[in-house]
């Protein structure tokens, strides 16, 4: 626990960095165009599927796709590198979108990753890139009908292994067979944050 509290910490403190950066960047005169045209040509629909390396930091940013489910295909097909893989019952392993809590990891390890390989100083808008796109994940929330209880699934097989074709807002699963933290919203403050 004291690690995970750690992180959001962390978390916090960057997070408080770039709201201070993005209000320098309001109250400035500096045009974001560079910023805008990279993550135009990553973030495109119509962009073929091939992972973006960000400077050095060993993450690859996929072109945004108009589902789920193409994006979790288009990962598999594209990464040939040391992204992180999910285990089939055959021993064989695909490709899966990080976690929640990897996806923060990457953002802090980019935003505190200072310069390039060649030894250069990385720019503000490098260092920021993960925290102006959206990053999709393989953990879930499973609710349970008709009650409050929910589970949270840090690696969902469902979604890593989600149908290609796959384009509705909620993904049916046996809330019973799945494995994850058992939580209840009516006990709890889930949608309050508190800073200390």
């Amino acid at each position: 626990m004291a690690k995970a509290n750690g992180l959001y910490t962390q978390y916090q403190d960057l997070m408080a960095d770039v709201v201070a950066a993005k209000k320098a960047l309001e109250s400035a005169t500096i045009k974001l165009g560079g910023l805008e045209s990279a993550l135009r040509d990553v973030v495109s629909p119509t962009a073929e599927a091939k992972p973006f390396v960000l400077s050095g930091a060993g993450y690859a940013l996929m072109n945004q796709t108009s589902t789920f489910a193409l994006g979790v295909h288009a990962l598999r097909k594209a990464c040939d590198n040391a992204h992180p893989t999910f285990v089939k019952e055959d021993g064989s392993r695909i490709y899966r979108p990080l976690t929640f809590e990897e996806n923060i990891r990457a953002r802090l390890d980019v935003y505190n990753t200072l310069h390039n390989p060649d030894g250069s100083e990385r720019s503000d808008d490098d260092r920021l890139r993960l925290f102006y796109t959206w990053l999709d994940s393989c953990t879930g929330i499973a609710y349970k009908k008709g009650t409050t209880l929910f589970k949270m699934i840090t690696e969902s097989e469902n979604l890593i292994r989600i149908p290609k074709g796959f384009n509705e807002s909620y993904l049916p699963v046996d809330y019973p067979q799945l494995q994850g933290v058992e939580l209840d919203s009516s006990q709890g403050k889930f949608n309050h944050l508190t800073f200390s």
